[in-house]
């Protein structure tokens, strides 16, 4: 198995066309594996140790920007730091600032207190031992069959 940041990096590199316009970097005062830093790559740095020399020293609980500032909101390994009452309003202030068709982009790790599963059309063919837990149609067919969905 990979070493976490050499997963890390790869999601990274892999997703850089979607790190564009005016992006926030929320704690990325410290630099985490081969991917650049924030500032390398022209980003605004937010992190509240300012020993780490961001742009902004501050937290994601009450973000110092107009609403609607950023093109992509951009946060790695800072998130499991935190409370669920912090992620909360941190959650909020990043939409807040977030453009109405900005990308939060978040990698961290940490077991959440529950995933929920919606599926549109569920075929009933399990390849993992997990049910959708909201299903908008059951269709029972073969593994040979496809379903054609229209919108």
């Amino acid at each position: 198995m990979p070493a976490p940041m050499i997963v890390i990096d790869e999601d990274l590199f892999n997703s850089i066309d979607l790190l564009k316009g005016q992006v926030l970097d929320l704690g990325g005062g410290m630099t985490r594996g081969e991917f650049p830093s924030g500032k390398e790559l022209g980003w605004i740095v937010l992190d509240e140790d300012d020993r780490l020399e961001p742009d902004v020293v501050g937290d994601a609980q009450e973000l110092p920007f107009e609403n609607n500032s950023f093109d992509v909101v951009y946060s790695v390994l800072v998130f499991h730091h935190l409370t669920h009452e912090q992620k909360q309003r941190g959650f909020k202030e990043i939409r807040r600032v977030l453009k109405k068709e900005g990308i939060f982009y978040l990698i961290d790790f940490g077991r959440p207190r529950s995933i929920q599963l919606a599926v549109l059309i569920d075929r009933g063919h399990r390849e993992l031992p997990i049910r959708a837990d909201y299903v908008g149609k059951n269709i029972p067919t073969s593994k040979a069959e496809a379903v054609e969905v229209r919108l």
